[in-house]
């Protein structure tokens, strides 16, 4: 059997060698898988491990946890814990803003009026799906009980995680299906069916409308009957809750033991055409750890779908406020060290452009000297050319202050920019490339540059500011400040 690499579009990927744990606790059964990073960048499964629990026994959960994670080689590594949808409540609304700090604060107020618990007892997460021409924001919000977050991070703090993501499982079942088929952009109706319960995704490219879950009957001849049934409910929430779009197609990720009774099912009772996948598709492993993770009778598809692609939204983090914060302090100020020692790295090389072509002008002076000194005789151009000596001999000793202008760019560069790069040629123009949140602050620091000490002898003059095509947003700037005496 060949298993066929698959291509990564992580947006958090773990350093090249360092290992990620992927861990799903259900009723009844744990399940975890390990991944890690190649030198090429490919994400390679290493290793699964799944093992029934007992129902309502933390004690349990936590000896199985250390017993996979031991068994499997875990040391202090990253974990992402795939949070089951039966665990969190969901919900499809609308909010007056497309700010992300003020559709956080709407959704923790929001939270409270779907389930019986205060603001202060429930943690929230989200993903923006759309905006309307009217500005409100199309979001799916996910609320989960706080005590269920904090026992999760207890237990993995206890365990010795060096850090801990709680994502909603349906946005792991989405990442997997995207990186399948990434050109697909209809609304679509996923379903993953496992050892004991199913989970139904609708989804429209890479974001997740609505998610359900359903629990397999002991009386599996109560399945057909049961499994249509939540097709239909399913279908009857999205069509109320979300849109009207219909739903153009249903895919499903099943055991291959139980394929040919699904087909029967969906080909006597759905109105859409539907598909089987095999998440054989979409990884990369040796060929004696795929086989086993086929033949189990479990599913790894959202467990998949954070460790192949795991792509995490600053919003679909199931965390606390507090540990949101702290996490994003700390990012801020990692970033913040890294523009310092970027701005030192830089101020080194200009330093040491700015001593070669001295040199490479010091040159340019002795050869030219050469060529004067015969004329000596001729008293008027020789006194003609010894000034121009002396005045390239003063524009050489004086130079250009680059360890100022780098200095004062750092001094001046405003927070939630970020700089690319910073050239200085041989006409004294500093050119500056990045990128910005917004407008205004590319406005504001060219203001600011056309103010400073250090840019007095300069035209500041904004050369670029488009949107960017990524998908985080923003401005992409170009500001070139042009020095006013450089044709003198």
């Amino acid at each position: 059997m060949t298993v066929p690499a698959a291509k990564s579009s992580m947006s958090m990927r773990a350093k090249n060698g360092s290992a990620v744990f992927v861990c799903q606790v259900l009723p009844g059964l744990l399940k975890i898988i390990k991944c890690s990073t190649d030198p090429r960048g490919e994400v390679r499964l290493l290793d699964f491990f799944v093992e029934p629990l007992p129902p309502d026994a933390e004690a349990a959960i936590d000896a199985s946890l250390r017993k996979g994670l031991k068994k499997m080689g875990f040391r202090s590594d990253s974990v992402v814990l795939s949070l089951p949808v039966n665990n969190v409540t969901c919900r499809f609304l609308k909010v007056p803003t497309q700010d992300p700090g003020e559709i956080q604060r709407i959704a923790d107020l929001q939270a409270a009026s779907y389930l019986p618990y205060a603001p202060r007892d429930l943690v929230t997460a989200y993903q923006a799906v759309a905006v309307d021409a009217q500005g409100y924001t199309s979001i799916n919000l996910v609320i989960a009980p706080r005590e269920l977050i904090l026992r999760h991070l207890r237990r993995f703090k206890d365990i010795g995680s060096s850090s801990l993501t709680i994502v909603l499982s349906s946005y792991g079942l989405v990442s997997f299906f995207t990186g399948l088929k990434q050109k697909n952009s209809e609304t679509l109706m996923l379903v993953e069916i496992d050892r004991d319960q199913v989970e139904v995704a609708i989804a429209k490219g890479s974001k997740l409308l609505l998610s359900r879950y359903f629990k397999i009957p002991a009386d599996r001849s109560q399945l057909e009957s049961l499994f249509l049934e939540e097709i239909r409910k399913t279908k009857k929430a999205y069509f109320k809750e979300v849109s009207d779009e219909d739903i153009s197609k249903i895919y499903v990720f099943c055991p291959d033991s139980a394929r040919p009774h699904i087909r029967g099912v969906l080909s006597a009772a759905s109105e859409a055409p539907f598909e089987f996948l095999s998440y054989a598709e979409g990884i990369c492993a040796d060929q004696a750890f795929a086989r086993r993770l086929l033949e189990s009778d479990c599913s790894f598809v959202s467990l998949l779908g954070f460790g192949i692609r795991r792509i995490f939204e600053d919003g679909l983090t199931l965390m606390p406020e507090e540990t949101k914060r702290a996490l994003r302090d700390r990012r801020y100020h990692k970033k913040r060290a890294m523009s310092v020692l970027a701005f030192f790295a830089i101020a080194v090389l200009f330093l040491l452009g700015s001593l070669q072509g001295l040199r490479n002008k010091a040159a340019y002076l002795a050869a030219l000297e050469a060529k004067i000194l015969p004329l000596e005789e001729e008293a008027e151009v020789l006194d003609a050319k010894d000034q121009y000596l002396r005045l390239l001999e003063r524009r050489i000793d004086h130079g250009d202050p680059v360890i100022g202008i780098i200095f004062e760019v750092h001094q001046l560069f405003p927070e939630g920019m970020e700089l690319e790069s910073l050239g200085y040629d041989a006409g004294k123009n500093v050119v500056l490339n990045g990128t910005a949140g917004e407008l205004r602050q590319v406005l504001s620091f060219a203001t600011a540059l056309e103010r400073s000490s250090a840019f007095q002898g300069y035209k500041v003059v904004i050369k670029k500011a488009a949107k960017t095509t990524n998908a985080a947003g923003g401005v992409s700037f170009v500001i070139k400040c042009i020095s006013k005496d450089r044709h003198a």
